[in-house]
Order: C-alpha cells, then sequence, then structure tokens
C-alpha cells in the first residue's frame, strides 16, 4: 500500500467509530469484492466505508503490516514476498495493547486482548465427550489415533461454482481450468514415520504427511537422529519418531480494495492489488502429556517431557490478487466473515 494511505490508517488501528458506524471521516475506506459500475458501489465488507453500501461493517481493526508485492502464493514455496512470518504476526500479537474492547485471554506468559480473536469457534470443531473437552479457550483430549480421523478438505472437495471460482482466482484461471484439482484427504493424528514416508521432494513428503513444507527438513533430520545410533555410546540405542497431527485449520484470504475519496473533488479511486486480509486459527499453551502405546492388548504409558509451546503460522496472501502493486499492506481482523482458500493445516 502507498505510505499516505498506511500513516492515515495506522492512527485508527482498535479505535472503534464514535458514531457506531464504520465512518472514520477519513479520504480511505478498505473493501473485499468491491463493485463499482453504478452510483453506489458495493462490497461484501468494508471498513470506513461511506454510503453504507457494505453487507459487513468491520467496526475494528486490528493489526496490519507492509510486505513486499506478491503475484501469486504458492503453497509449496518456502519463501513469497507477501507472506507475514508467524513470528512477526506472534511478537505484533503480543505487543499489541491498542484495545481492549472485549477483555483478555489468560495465557502462560501473560495475558492477549480479546480483540484479536474471534468470540467462539466453529460449531462443528466443538467436541465435548468422554475423550475430552475441545473449545475456544482451555482445552484437553485424548487423541485416538484409530477413532480421531482428521479430514484434510480440498477447494475442489467442495464442488465450488464457476462463480466461487471466479472470486477466488480469477476469470481467466477459472475460463481455463487454471485452479486447485487436488483432493481432500484422511489421516490419523498419530503415525511412527518410517524411511519411506519421507522419501521424495520436500513438496511430496508435505503432501504425503499433510505437514508445512517448511517443516520437512527439520522433520528429516529429527527422524535421522531418532534411528541412528552412535557406537561409542552404549546408552544410544534406536528411537521411534511419531508425527502428532492435532488439527487442520480453516485460512480465510481475501484481496481488499484500496478506496481513496477525495473530497474536493468528489471522486474516488479504486487500487487493487496492493492490500489483503486473512484470518487463521492460533494455538496456544498446547502441551503432549504422554502418549500411549496398545501392542497386543498391553498397553504403555509413556511420559512426554515438554514445555508448553504457541503455535502461530504465516500469512499468505490469496492465490489471485489482480492488479499486482508495490507495498502489499496487510491487514488482520478478529471478526474476518469472508472465506477464501482452505490450503494449509496445523500442526
Amino acid at each position: 500500500m502507498n505510505k499516505e494511505a498506511a500513516d492515515a490508517i495506522s492512527p485508527y488501528l482498535g479505535k472503534p467509530p464514535d458514531n457506531g458506524v464504520s465512518y472514520y471521516g477519513l479520504n480511505y475506506a478498505l473493501g473485499i469484492n468491491v463493485t463499482t459500475g453504478n452510483l453506489t458501489p458495493t462490497a461484501d465488507w468494508g471498513w470506513n466505508t461511506k454510503h453504507h453500501f457494505t453487507d459487513d461493517v468491520c467496526d475494528l481493526l486490528t493489526l496490519m503490516f507492509q510486505v513486499d508485492n506478491i503475484e501469486e502464493y504458492d503453497p509449496y514455496e518456502t519463501d513469497n514476498d507477501g507472506n507475514v512470518s508467524g513470528n512477526d504476526l506472534y511478537d505484533k500479537m503480543w505487543s499489541y495493547d491498542k484495545s481492549y474492547l472485549n477483555g483478555t485471554l489468560p495465557i502462560k506468559d501473560g495475558s492477549l486482548s480479546a480483540d484479536l480473536f474471534e468470540s467462539d469457534i466453529d460449531e462443528y470443531r466443538k467436541v465435548d465427550s468422554e475423550q475430552g473437552k475441545i473449545q475456544q479457550g482451555y482445552s484437553y483430549y485424548d487423541f485416538d489415533a484409530d477413532t480421531d480421523l482428521q479430514k484434510l478438505v480440498s477447494w475442489s472437495d467442495e464442488d465450488p461454482s464457476f462463480w466461487e471460482n471466479w472470486k477466488n482466482y480469477g476469470f481467466w484461471d477459472t475460463l481455463f481450468g487454471d485452479i486447485p484439482e487436488e483432493t481432500g484427504k484422511t489421516f490419523s493424528p498419530i503415525q511412527v514415520l518410517e524411511e519411506d514416508d519421507l522419501k521424495g521432494t520436500d513438496k511430496e513428503v508435505s503432501e504425503r504427511l499433510a505437514v508445512h513444507v517448511k517443516d520437512i527438513e527439520a522433520i528429516k533430520q529429527a527422524y535421522e537422529d531418532a534411528v541412528t545410533i552412535d557406537p561409542a555410546n552404549p546408552e544410544d540405542e534406536e528411537c521411534y519418531l511419531v508425527l502428532f497431527r492435532f488439527a487442520t485449520s480453516d485460512y480465510y484470504s481475501a484481496p481488499v480494495t484500496i478506496i481513496n475519496y477525495d473530497a474536493t473533488l468528489n471522486s474516488k479511486k479504486y487500487i487493487d492489488g496492493q492490500a489483503y486480509m486473512a484470518w487463521e486459527s492460533v494455538f496456544f499453551d498446547f502441551d503432549v502429556i504422554d502418549l500411549t502405546f496398545n501392542k497386543d492388548g498391553v498397553y504403555t504409558v509413556i511420559p512426554v517431557v515438554s514445555d508448553p509451546i504457541d503455535i502461530v503460522n504465516d500469512l499468505t496472501s490469496p492465490t489471485d490478487m489482480g492488479d499486482d502493486g508495490l507495498n502489499i499492506f496487510h491487514l488482520y481482523h478478529a471478526e474476518q466473515p469472508y472465506r477464501g482458500e482452505l490450503f494449509d493445516t496445523d500442526g
């Protein structure tokens, strides 16, 4: 995004409008799926939009990042110019102190503003059974490798219409069939890795194991360390490397149009390809207590010694940004309703 727009919007992060609608009196506004072919433009989502033309009004922006130009997101590239790294997002979340309209969420090392998060998780993700309880906030659960199979859903599994493909991948890619054709897969949350599981390119291994391609090198090294025996160390023995994939997460992203109002000339300028919005699941204080193995009816419980960890993944631009521009401006809004692509998994 151009510096003028970024500088204008920055002071209003974390500030709800005084009059209860998304209008701050600025010369800049933001919208998703903005239609400009009539006197009153429309949008599926908007911040600081005038004339009340927005279906879903955003009354609070929280986080903002400036990143480099990007043409198209490739989930198998380890570096993309339009990314916001998970570490940068994590640091920004911890340093956020602009608003506490929804209170705070307790974390092991302190607390975070609840304004950064949705007020609840999706109903289909909630679990309350003998194995535990999954909810927003503190959750506990005993995963079973045989029964708690995870389903990773691809875009094509949902049988998207031509219009849905057009909105997410652009007209020309949709017209010529240049959209993802992969199908979803079902996998166990707990998997003991074997040598064959790690054969092939990082992309092939990533698809096979349903983990992020950036983690493959570390997984391969951990496997080698586990199976390699040091002949000089009599206490060293061959070990097993257990992969634990505890969740699949929806990732939402959509191109955002920058609307530049010129009050003097009563005109508008619509800037595409320079901004996008994204939303994802994050996990705090995640810990594995123990693993139980069943061999021929004999159960062995192995305690796991680990510190609770926080899991925050990278943010990436949509696959189709429209017109490309420099200095893409990434916004994070906790109540983002727009569905983009589902292409990543946490774990």
